[in-house]
């Protein structure tokens, strides 16, 4: 396991199958699952100065070893900034982009203040991430939780559990929500005009299902059937849909032609649900104005429901701010459709009958129980600060 320059949290699971008098208890007798999480410190950096967008900043970061540990790791980062081929002025960087974090650090403006109010925003965020850890592990049902840090390592303690896959997903899972305008299939007709032209003419050089290359030519239209092709053009929310087994190839030559026939306030996603026909089983392709015209910090709680036809599905509650969003944005989409994204899948794309000023809604499709449950789980628990990485899980049994 590696252990050097990464903040590690040692996470101990255990789902609890002999009550609440078990809040106190021994891991080694009682067994579960063990999992030793890490947050990186370069995950930290660059997320801290991921809008600066400086080829100083940039080249540092791939340049400084990972494996240092995250004083060293940031020491590295300044003496770097100041003495290697691309220098740049790290502290100014860091206090434009969060100034709240630096506001000590700026008045005694020297590497030792930075790389001290770093560490301490590093210390933060890694507690944040327990804390929203614990939270999805509580809302799991589980009975207790312990928890107490080891210098670097946090550890949380649980009696009793054996769903190592569901635990694993609790933990590791975002759920990255959006509210989209969607391009109509006949707003979509002279970019897919140019881009057939563009399929017609272009040898391009496609990853085919067996991930070798393949050097025919790929013709686009011969794989996505797209609306304008067809009668009601505006009938329809999605502007396509294509075979299973062509979406990957599809989405490889889209991805390469992005930007040249395409605005770049535009993306292109796939529907998350199936749609069966005789001859095998299709996507929807839908083409989305970008970014969302409301993300998913407007929501403050989810709960798993069902819909009018009594399917699994997902009712948000938003807040103030977001109440009042949402019934500007339904009521100037009467009659249009909305897309409702969920981790760069459309879960669903309902036509607006009305103005919807509750400040609720659903995102419904071919979803599970325990899905729509996960996912309400990780919605309120909040979204993890940084990336995590389980480098080791472990079931145990109870010793004697």
């Amino acid at each position: 396991m590696n252990k050097i320059g990464l903040f590690v949290c040692s996470i101990c699971f255990l789902l609890s199958s002999c009550g609440e008098a078990d809040k106190t208890f021994d891991f080694k007798k009682q067994g579960g699952v063990q999992l030793t999480i890490q947050v990186p410190i370069s995950y930290f950096m660059e997320k801290l100065t991921r809008e600066a967008k400086h080829e100083g900043l940039e080249y540092a970061l791939e340049k400084i070893d990972p494996e240092l540990s995250p004083e060293s790791y940031i020491k590295a980062l300044f003496e770097i900034s100041e003495n290697g081929e691309m220098p740049f002025n790290l502290k100014s960087i860091l206090a434009m982009e969060n100034e709240d974090i630096f506001i000590d650090a700026k008045q005694k403006n020297t590497n030792e203040a930075f790389i001290k109010a770093l560490l301490n925003e590093y210390d933060t965020a890694i507690s944040k991430t327990v804390n929203i850890l614990e939270t999805r592990l509580i809302n799991f049902q589980i009975s207790a939780v312990n928890s107490y840090r080891e210098a670097h390592n946090i550890i949380i303690e649980v009696p009793g559990a054996k769903d190592l896959n569901r635990i694993r997903k609790l933990l590791q899972s975002q759920v990255d929500v959006g509210f989209y305008t969607p391009y109509s299939s006949e707003d979509a007709i002279m970019w897919f005009q140019n881009a057939e032209k563009y399929s017609l003419i272009q040898e391009d050089s496609v990853l085919n299902p067996n991930n070798s290359i393949d050097r025919n030519k790929f013709r686009l239209f011969d794989h996505l059937m797209v609306h304008y092709q067809m009668d009601n053009l505006n009938n329809y929310a999605e502007i396509g849909h294509a075979k299973a087994e062509d979406t990957a190839r599809i989405s490889q030559y889209l991805n390469k032609i992005y930007g040249t026939y395409t605005p770049l306030d535009s993306k292109f996603v796939w529907g998350y649900s199936k749609v069966e026909h005789l001859d095998g089983n299709y996507y929807n392709l839908y083409y989305l104005q970008n970014p969302p015209k409301l993300k998913g910090d407007i929501i403050t709680k989810a709960i798993q429901d069902f819909d009018y036809s009594n399917r699994p599905c997902l009712t948000m509650y938003f807040n103030q701010e977001g109440t009042e969003e949402w019934g500007l944005y339904t009521e100037e989409r009467v009659g249009k459709y909305i897309a409702i994204v969920v981790n760069n899948s459309v879960y669903s794309a309902p036509m607006v009958n009305e103005k919807i000023p509750g400040g609720v809604t659903q995102i419904s499709g071919n979803m599970e129980v325990l899905e729509t449950k996960d996912m309400a789980n990780i919605l309120n628990a909040g979204t993890l600060p940084y990336h995590i990485i389980i480098t080791e899980e472990e079931i145990t049994g109870p010793s004697l």
